[in-house]
């Protein structure tokens, strides 16, 4: 046997001290628990001590007490193996992927070889930790779990014989990101509407306080453009959207916000249509010209209907008196000359033609209208006037009642001083384009002409009455009613179906 260090031994050394060369013949013979324990002679005591076996890689050396201990020593044939923590790379909201370096094995077999990380500094393995293989090499290591708004600190690790090492130590932070979200195709276009929508995917770790889409009729629409606000969270949801030009091309966007910021969806590009679907005037039978309108998402005339038959040809004859049951036109203020700009007044008899009341949205009725028109029901009417009252720009004062300036025409009205009335400054009026214009009405006798309008619905308010809508030049107000009776007179627009 060789010695390689004046602290170190052998225990066959031992023996030549022991007086007897024979074991079993040794005085005081003390008995060992586990295989490799060994013997050494105590001077204090007189008498024999076992020094228990030691782990792979040890070396047995001398302490300051001439005793015998097992330890590792720089001398030894093993050595820590040596590691490298690079980096942490893809963070992610619950996940990071640690890169780590065994650049040397310590001349031995490496055992273990991994990551091992905690919330606090100099994490080891007694911490949390991931055994992913063993050599030399560049190694990436996924680590799961995370939580968001932590730092985390890593160290790559490995084991051999000699024991474990360390790398140095990276620290890393997960925060919450900017949502996910992506926008759906537009769909359903009109002249001035249409609907997209959006769905949030992941919310970044943060609550998303407010979803929508943004449009703009440039690419990369922002908030700062028009948008819509549709609600919170993650999910799918439906926008609807006003307000658009006719034959513009837009840029849209879903858009998503959390305390880190506001992240947008693909970009959509759409069209919308022509107004009224291209359709810019229609002719009824007597070859009258009407113009059109695109409101929302209705298509209306901008005139009064001024027609003298129906569209099979029937004439609806002029009317001197009152009927219930039969159907009259009549000229407006009793004068022909009226008809051009202002229409004919009808009877609910003849604006129905035969038909029964409706008030379903489209009504069905064509009635008095053109082909591919309809005497718009009490429900369509009010459809319009809720599309006013939802855009500020046909809303007077932001009082969202007075809404019949957007709807008058600009310079048949009479004269008003009250505050957002119809006659109060009249270039204002007619932001819809709907052009409505004071025919006044035929009750007995003509009233109102110049001052206020009349236009019949398709829809019963009872047996007698039927519903209407009221505008008058000294109000900002579009009225509701339902007391004039079927033998009135009054005015007559149309729908497109």
């Amino acid at each position: 046997y060789s010695i390689t260090g004046t602290q170190q031994l052998i225990t066959v050394p031992y023996a030549f001290y022991a007086g007897k060369s024979d074991y079993n013949n040794l005085e005081n013979r003390p008995i060992g628990n586990n295989m490799g324990d060994i013997l050494y002679w105590n001077t204090s005591d007189s008498s024999w001590h076992i020094v228990p076996a030691g782990n792979p890689g040890e070396v047995l050396t001398m302490d300051t007490n001439n005793i015998p201990t097992w330890n590792y020593s720089n001398n030894t044939l093993y050595k820590l193996p040596t590691v490298n923590t690079v980096s942490v790379i893809n963070i992610t909201l619950s996940s990071a992927t640690v890169v780590r370096m065994v650049t040397d094995s310590g001349g031995a077999a490496l055992v273990l070889s991994g990551v091992c990380w905690s919330t606090t500094p100099h994490p080891t393995v007694a911490d949390n930790q991931i055994f992913d293989g063993v050599g030399m090499g560049t190694f990436t290591t996924l680590l799961n779990g995370l939580n968001i708004n932590t730092t985390y600190y890593v160290r790559a690790y490995a084991t051999n014989n000699a024991g474990t090492a360390y790398g140095n130590e990276v620290s890393f932070t997960i925060t919450a990101a900017l949502p996910t979200v992506t926008t759906t195709a537009v769909s359903n276009i009109n002249s001035t509407t249409a609907e997209s929508g959006g769905n949030v995917i992941s919310d970044g770790g943060a609550p998303v306080t407010v979803r929508g889409v943004c449009w703009s009729t440039s690419p990369n629409p922002t908030t700062a453009d028009n948008i819509t606000t549709n609600g919170s969270g993650t999910g799918s949801y439906t926008s609807n959207i006003s307000g658009l030009t006719i034959n513009t091309t837009y840029y849209l966007r879903a858009y998503a916000t959390n305390s880190v910021g506001t992240a947008y969806g693909n970009e959509e590009t759409f069209t919308t249509q022509p107004a009224c679907g291209g359709v810019a005037t229609v002719n009824d039978y007597d070859n009258n010209v009407y113009h059109t309108v695109a409101i929302g998402s209705q298509c209306w005339l901008k005139e009064n209907i001024r027609t003298t038959h129906y569209s099979d040809g029937t004439a609806i004859p002029l009317g001197s008196s009152t009927s219930p049951s039969v159907a009259y036109r009549y000229y407006p203020n009793n004068n022909s000359s009226n008809v051009s700009v202002y229409g004919y007044l009808y009877n609910w008899t003849a604006v129905m033609n035969g038909s029964p009341s409706s008030s379903a949205n489209p009504s069905g009725v064509q009635g008095v209208c053109p082909n591919g028109w309809h005497v718009p029901s009490d429900d369509e009417w009010t459809q319009v006037t809720n599309y006013a009252i939802s855009q500020c720009s046909y809303v007077c004062a932001s009082t969202n009642t007075y809404i019949a300036k957007a709807f008058a025409e600009k310079s048949l009205w009479s004269s008003s001083t009250n505050t957002c009335a119809i006659g109060n400054d009249l270039s204002s009026n007619n932001s819809t384009g709907l052009s409505l214009v004071p025919a006044g009405q035929y009750i007995g006798n003509y009233y109102n002409f110049g001052g206020g309008t009349d236009i019949w619905t398709s829809t019963e308010n009872d047996n007698t009455k039927v519903w209407r809508r009221a505008m008058y030049s000294s109000s900002g107000n579009v009225f509701r009613a339902g007391d004039f009776v079927k033998q009135d007179a009054l005015s007559v627009r149309c729908v497109k179906d």
